[in-house]
């Protein structure tokens, strides 16, 4: 049986679903646009509400991570690059950045 699937186009609002840890499962791009397809939930439909009606929130650098991240799932031409290793890669870098290597 097929998991729900939600799908929005919305660039900002899939990157800040990622931060909240909702399954992306595939991409597709036509032309210029990408559409987003995740894991239907109702947690996932509460953080749309959340985001849409300004309520949600976050830890800016995830969310920047994962906009760099969703940027480089679309302009990627490798297709066996998962969204886990692009999202670890880019928190790992994002914190080495900023803790200069201190804990």
């Amino acid at each position: 049986m097929q998991p729900k699937q939600y799908q929005h186009k919305d660039f900002y609002l899939c990157a800040y679903l990622l931060v909240h840890k909702c399954i992306l499962l595939k991409h597709e791009r036509t032309g210029n646009s990408t559409t987003f397809t995740f894991q239907d939930t109702p947690e996932l439909r509460c953080l749309v509400n959340d985001y849409y009606s300004m309520k949600g929130n976050t830890e800016p650098l995830a969310y920047s991570a994962n906009i760099r991240s969703l940027k480089s799932i679309i302009h990627s031409n490798n297709a066996s690059e998962t969204l886990s290793t692009i999202v670890t890669e880019e928190l790992n870098n994002e914190f080495n950045n900023n803790s200069n290597g201190k804990l």
